[in-house]
Protein backbone atom coordinates (compact mmCIF):
# COMPACT_ATOMS: atom_id res chain seq x y z
CA UNK A 1 0.00 0.00 0.00
CA UNK A 2 0.95 3.37 -0.88
CA UNK A 3 1.00 6.41 1.46
CA UNK A 4 0.58 9.56 0.79
CA UNK A 5 0.84 12.71 2.33
CA UNK A 6 -3.06 12.83 3.46
CA UNK A 7 -3.39 9.46 4.84
CA UNK A 8 0.00 10.43 6.80
CA UNK A 9 -1.11 14.15 7.88
CA UNK A 10 -1.86 14.23 11.74
CA UNK A 11 -4.26 16.66 13.36
CA UNK A 12 -1.37 17.20 15.67
CA UNK A 13 0.55 18.85 12.93
CA UNK A 14 -2.19 21.53 12.58
CA UNK A 15 -2.72 22.50 16.14
CA UNK A 16 0.61 22.29 17.04
CA UNK A 17 1.73 24.61 14.08
CA UNK A 18 -0.83 27.23 15.19
CA UNK A 19 0.62 27.26 18.92
CA UNK A 20 4.29 27.56 17.94
CA UNK A 21 2.97 30.20 15.21
CA UNK A 22 1.32 32.26 17.80
CA UNK A 23 3.92 32.21 20.22
CA UNK A 24 6.63 32.96 17.34
CA UNK A 25 4.48 35.61 15.78
CA UNK A 26 4.17 37.67 19.16
CA UNK A 27 7.44 37.09 20.18
CA UNK A 28 9.14 38.59 17.11
CA UNK A 29 6.27 40.53 15.89
CA UNK A 30 5.77 42.28 18.42
CA UNK A 31 8.82 42.10 21.08
CA UNK A 32 11.30 42.88 18.10
CA UNK A 33 9.61 45.48 16.57
CA UNK A 34 9.62 47.46 19.86
CA UNK A 35 12.91 47.34 20.36
CA UNK A 36 13.69 48.31 16.54
CA UNK A 37 11.38 51.15 17.88
CA UNK A 38 13.48 52.03 20.86
CA UNK A 39 16.88 52.27 18.69
CA UNK A 40 15.29 54.47 16.30
CA UNK A 41 14.18 56.57 18.61
CA UNK A 42 10.24 56.14 17.55
CA UNK A 43 9.21 55.41 21.20
CA UNK A 44 10.02 58.72 22.41
CA UNK A 45 8.07 60.18 19.61
CA UNK A 46 5.16 58.22 19.93
CA UNK A 47 5.21 59.12 24.38
CA UNK A 48 5.52 62.47 23.03
CA UNK A 49 1.80 62.28 21.58
CA UNK A 50 -1.54 62.52 24.19
CA UNK A 51 -1.95 58.82 23.44
CA UNK A 52 -1.88 56.90 26.67
CA UNK A 53 1.18 54.36 27.11
CA UNK A 54 -1.03 51.53 27.67
CA UNK A 55 -3.05 52.36 24.23
CA UNK A 56 0.47 52.14 22.60
CA UNK A 57 1.28 48.77 23.39
CA UNK A 58 -2.08 47.50 23.28
CA UNK A 59 -1.98 48.68 19.43
CA UNK A 60 0.84 46.53 19.00
CA UNK A 61 -1.06 43.60 20.28
CA UNK A 62 -3.99 44.02 18.06
CA UNK A 63 -2.22 44.83 14.89
CA UNK A 64 0.04 41.16 15.57
CA UNK A 65 -3.76 39.72 16.43
CA UNK A 66 -5.08 40.60 13.34
CA UNK A 67 -1.56 39.10 11.36
CA UNK A 68 -2.09 35.89 13.54
CA UNK A 69 -5.88 35.48 12.85
CA UNK A 70 -5.14 35.59 8.36
CA UNK A 71 -2.10 32.74 9.34
CA UNK A 72 -4.67 30.79 11.40
CA UNK A 73 -7.38 30.81 8.88
CA UNK A 74 -4.79 30.04 6.48
CA UNK A 75 -3.89 26.86 8.03
CA UNK A 76 -7.72 25.73 8.78
CA UNK A 77 -8.22 26.50 5.06
CA UNK A 78 -5.24 24.77 3.80
CA UNK A 79 -5.84 21.29 6.12
CA UNK A 80 -9.76 21.23 5.64
CA UNK A 81 -9.24 21.39 1.36
CA UNK A 82 -5.84 19.56 0.98
CA UNK A 83 -6.27 16.90 4.10
CA UNK A 84 -9.87 17.02 4.74
CA UNK A 85 -9.31 18.27 7.97
CA UNK A 86 -12.91 18.42 10.27
CA UNK A 87 -12.60 20.02 13.78
CA UNK A 88 -14.29 18.06 16.19
CA UNK A 89 -14.77 20.77 18.98
CA UNK A 90 -16.71 23.89 18.29
CA UNK A 91 -14.88 27.25 16.76
CA UNK A 92 -16.11 29.45 19.91
CA UNK A 93 -13.73 27.22 22.11
CA UNK A 94 -10.94 27.80 19.58
CA UNK A 95 -11.78 31.10 19.15
CA UNK A 96 -11.11 31.65 23.41
CA UNK A 97 -8.01 29.55 22.78
CA UNK A 98 -6.78 31.92 19.54
CA UNK A 99 -7.17 35.09 21.46
CA UNK A 100 -6.14 33.91 24.78
CA UNK A 101 -3.06 32.68 23.47
CA UNK A 102 -2.59 35.86 21.76
CA UNK A 103 -2.86 37.92 25.31
CA UNK A 104 -0.01 35.12 26.90
CA UNK A 105 2.58 35.77 24.49
CA UNK A 106 1.95 39.10 23.73
CA UNK A 107 2.23 39.97 27.33
CA UNK A 108 5.68 38.38 27.23
CA UNK A 109 6.71 39.43 24.46
CA UNK A 110 6.04 43.21 25.90
CA UNK A 111 8.17 42.03 29.29
CA UNK A 112 11.07 40.50 27.30
CA UNK A 113 11.19 43.53 25.06
CA UNK A 114 11.16 46.16 28.10
CA UNK A 115 14.26 47.13 28.73
CA UNK A 116 16.17 45.76 25.76
CA UNK A 117 18.63 48.59 24.53
CA UNK A 118 19.14 47.08 21.28
CA UNK A 119 18.10 44.44 18.66
CA UNK A 120 21.49 42.34 19.68
CA UNK A 121 20.49 42.29 23.25
CA UNK A 122 16.31 41.64 22.14
CA UNK A 123 17.08 38.40 19.91
CA UNK A 124 19.26 37.22 22.42
CA UNK A 125 16.43 37.29 25.37
CA UNK A 126 13.89 36.06 23.12
CA UNK A 127 15.58 32.99 22.30
CA UNK A 128 16.61 32.30 25.88
CA UNK A 129 12.73 32.44 26.22
CA UNK A 130 11.51 30.76 23.05
CA UNK A 131 13.92 28.13 22.09
CA UNK A 132 13.06 26.25 25.91
CA UNK A 133 9.66 26.75 25.53
CA UNK A 134 9.39 24.91 22.14
CA UNK A 135 11.66 22.07 23.40
CA UNK A 136 10.00 20.89 26.72
CA UNK A 137 6.54 21.92 25.96
CA UNK A 138 5.49 18.98 23.75
CA UNK A 139 5.63 20.77 20.63
CA UNK A 140 8.37 18.78 19.42
CA UNK A 141 9.36 16.83 22.15
CA UNK A 142 7.03 15.07 24.72
CA UNK A 143 7.62 16.79 28.32
CA UNK A 144 6.10 13.38 29.92
CA UNK A 145 10.11 12.36 28.67
CA UNK A 146 11.82 14.73 30.96
CA UNK A 147 12.26 14.14 34.80
CA UNK A 148 9.53 13.67 37.02
CA UNK A 149 9.93 16.16 39.24
CA UNK A 150 9.83 19.21 36.38
CA UNK A 151 7.05 17.66 34.50
CA UNK A 152 3.86 19.62 36.48
CA UNK A 153 6.37 22.72 35.72
CA UNK A 154 6.48 22.30 31.78
CA UNK A 155 3.03 21.09 31.27
CA UNK A 156 1.80 24.28 32.65
CA UNK A 157 4.29 26.81 30.55
CA UNK A 158 2.53 29.33 28.07
CA UNK A 159 2.56 27.19 25.04
CA UNK A 160 2.09 23.74 26.84
CA UNK A 161 -0.81 24.81 27.56
CA UNK A 162 -2.57 26.24 24.60
CA UNK A 163 -0.96 23.34 22.65
CA UNK A 164 -2.74 20.64 24.54
CA UNK A 165 -5.74 22.82 25.09
CA UNK A 166 -6.47 23.14 20.97
CA UNK A 167 -5.47 19.26 20.71
CA UNK A 168 -8.40 18.81 22.96
CA UNK A 169 -10.78 20.68 21.09
CA UNK A 170 -9.24 19.38 17.33
CA UNK A 171 -8.87 16.02 18.68
CA UNK A 172 -11.95 15.43 20.66
CA UNK A 173 -15.82 17.26 21.24
CA UNK A 174 -14.92 18.33 24.30
CA UNK A 175 -17.13 20.42 26.63
CA UNK A 176 -15.37 23.98 27.24
CA UNK A 177 -15.29 23.08 30.69
CA UNK A 178 -11.85 20.82 29.85
CA UNK A 179 -9.87 23.95 28.44
CA UNK A 180 -11.66 26.75 30.98
CA UNK A 181 -8.52 26.28 33.25
CA UNK A 182 -5.80 26.58 29.78
CA UNK A 183 -7.95 29.97 29.26
CA UNK A 184 -8.12 31.82 32.35
CA UNK A 185 -4.59 30.71 33.04
CA UNK A 186 -3.35 31.98 29.71
CA UNK A 187 -5.21 35.01 30.01
CA UNK A 188 -3.92 36.01 33.88
CA UNK A 189 0.00 35.22 32.52
CA UNK A 190 -0.61 37.72 29.53
CA UNK A 191 -2.22 40.42 31.70
CA UNK A 192 0.36 39.99 34.40
CA UNK A 193 3.24 40.36 31.81
CA UNK A 194 1.69 43.13 30.47
CA UNK A 195 1.10 45.07 33.99
CA UNK A 196 4.88 44.52 34.71
CA UNK A 197 6.05 45.81 31.18
CA UNK A 198 3.69 48.91 31.62
CA UNK A 199 5.71 50.21 34.95
CA UNK A 200 9.37 49.05 33.33
CA UNK A 201 9.07 49.92 29.93
CA UNK A 202 12.18 51.95 28.79
CA UNK A 203 10.76 54.25 26.26
CA UNK A 204 13.97 56.16 25.42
Amino acid sequence: EIYTAKTLFPYTTLFRSMALGIMNSCLWGIGYILIEYRMKKLMRRMIATPVKKAAILMSFFLSRMTINFVEVLLLFVFGYFYFGFVLQGNLLSVLGLFISGNVAFAGLALLLASRAENTRTGNGIINVVSIPLMLASGIFFSYANFPEAIQPLLQYSPLALLADAMRTVFNTAGDFSEIALPIVVLNVFGLFCFSLSLKIFRWH
